[in-house]
Order: structure tokens, then sequence, then C-alpha cells
């Protein structure tokens, strides 16, 4: 740590490799791929739950993605159109939670926060809203991406 010329001949050797920082990223990326297979994908309330439950007592991670394979979602929720047919489906204002369809993943930004390359981001496009990735959408829609970084003066 404190020999400088040691970390830079460590950094440019392609050969040489940590096992705590190789162990780190893997764990990282199976975060990641059952946060996205989670957050990106419909399920019922009842699977969703069932799934939150199967994560946190253990459950192997490829064992828990194949049992919950939920619905490939398109990112293409109507927010307006959900929220009156949710209100009209409930009495005194109460949200109602028995309902199926309460599988709306939305990631606006916040102008107080900070972004990750990795983090979610929703927007509304002219094909729609869409939730990706801050990469993906640097790659597939940077202009789409500014103007939401200009909005919220960030």
């Amino acid at each position: 740590i404190n020999d400088p010329k040691r970390i830079e001949k460590d950094a440019n050797n392609e050969k040489y490799s940590n096992l705590l920082l190789n162990k780190t990223l893997r764990k990282y990326e199976t975060n990641n791929r059952i946060f996205d297979h989670f957050f990106l994908r419909q399920f019922t309330n009842e699977e969703r739950w069932n799934f939150i439950e199967d994560f946190f007592l253990g459950s192997e991670d490829d064992d828990l993605l194949n049992a919950y394979k939920g619905i490939e979602s398109k990112n293409e929720v109507d927010i307006i159109e959900f929220l009156k047919s949710n209100a009209e489906e409930s009495k005194n204002n109460e949200i109602n939670t028995n309902s199926e369809n309460n599988n709306v993943h939305i990631f606006y930004a916040k102008p107080d926060a900070f972004y990750n390359m990795d983090n979610l981001l929703t927007m509304d496009t002219k094909e729609g809203t869409k939730t990706m990735r801050v990469t993906e959408w640097l790659v597939k829609d940077p202009v789409c991406f500014d103007i939401a970084r200009r909005d919220n003066k960030g």
C-alpha cells in the first residue's frame, strides 16, 4: 500500500489477479442480476413476496431465478391510467393492495441524488416510458438522458 511503484507494476501486469477483488466483483454481478430480475419483471404480489422470502432465507441464486420467472416487462406502464383504475377500484382513498396489477417499477431522476453507471433510471421517450441503467441510456439514447439531466439541473 505504501509502495506506489509496486501498485503501478501490479496494475499494469495482465497476469496479476486479486482473489478478494474477483470474489467481490462476482458477488456484485450476481446481486445486480437478481435486482434486475426482481424489478424489471412482472410478478403477482404473492410471487413477489415469496421471492423476497426465499432470497432472505438463503435460496441459491439460480434456484431463485428459475423458481420465479415472471413476465418480462416492456416498461410501458401508463402511470396515469394505472392510478385512475386503482382509484376507481379502491374505496375511501385506500390503496388497493389486493390488485394483481400493482407492478409499477419507476425510477425517475431526483435532483439531489447521485447516480452511478449501474443505477436504474426511468425516462419518458418518444416510444413511451422506459427504464434502463445509466450506461444503457448513454449508449441508446444520450439525447433523452441529457434532457433529463438538464431538467434536474445535474
